[in-house]
C-alpha cells in the first residue's frame, strides 16, 4: 500500500532478477539502471558513477577482518581468531550485545586478501565476494572513462 498510496516521484534500487522488469510495470517507468553488487557501498558507488562523480573516493570500505572486530566501535566489539580447521570465529565483548558471552560465533572459513599495505589480511567468504565485485565493477569503470 505505501508504494501504491505514495503521490511524489518512486525510485527502486534492486538487483535484477527474471521478472522484475514485469512485476514492476505499471507501478513504475524506467528512470534507468545503477549498477550495483550486493552492498550499500557497490550501490552507491553505481550512483556516484551515474551522477558523473570525478574522481570517486572510498573512505572506511572495510572488507577485512582487524584485530578485533571487522568494524571496531560500528557494531560490537570482539576478538577474531582463527580455528586449528581454518575457521573464523568471533567472540563478542560488547555486553550491550545480545551476542556477548564465552560463545564464539562463526564466521566462515578463513580467506586472504591483500590489505591496504600490501600484506595479506583475513577475511571471510561474503566480504570476499564484495571485494571481487568491487575490483569488476572499478575495472569496467575506469576503461569507459
Amino acid at each position: 500500500p505505501l508504494i501504491r498510496d505514495w503521490q511524489g516521484p518512486k525510485f527502486i534500487a534492486a538487483t535484477p532478477v527474471p521478472g522484475f522488469e514485469k512485476m514492476a510495470t505499471g507501478i513504475l517507468s524506467d528512470k534507468g539502471f545503477i549498477e550495483a553488487g550486493g552492498s550499500v557501498a557497490h550501490l552507491c558507488f553505481g550512483l556516484a558513477q551515474l551522477l558523473g562523480c570525478n574522481p570517486i573516493v572510498f573512505v572506511g570500505q572495510d572488507l577485512a577482518l582487524g584485530e578485533t572486530s571487522h568494524i571496531p566501535l560500528a557494531d560490537a566489539a570482539g576478538e577474531v581468531g582463527v580455528t586449528a580447521n581454518g575457521q573464523i570465529v568471533w567472540k563478542v565483548k560488547d555486553q550491550r550485545c545480545h551476542l556477548f558471552g564465552d560463545i564464539s560465533h562463526g564466521m566462515g572459513p578463513v580467506h586472504q586478501v591483500e590489505g591496504y599495505y600490501g600484506k595479506p589480511v583475513l577475511t571471510n567468504l561474503g566480504l570476499a565476494s564484495f571485494l571481487t565485485v568491487f575490483q569488476s565493477i572499478v575495472e569496467r569503470h575506469l576503461k569507459s572513462a
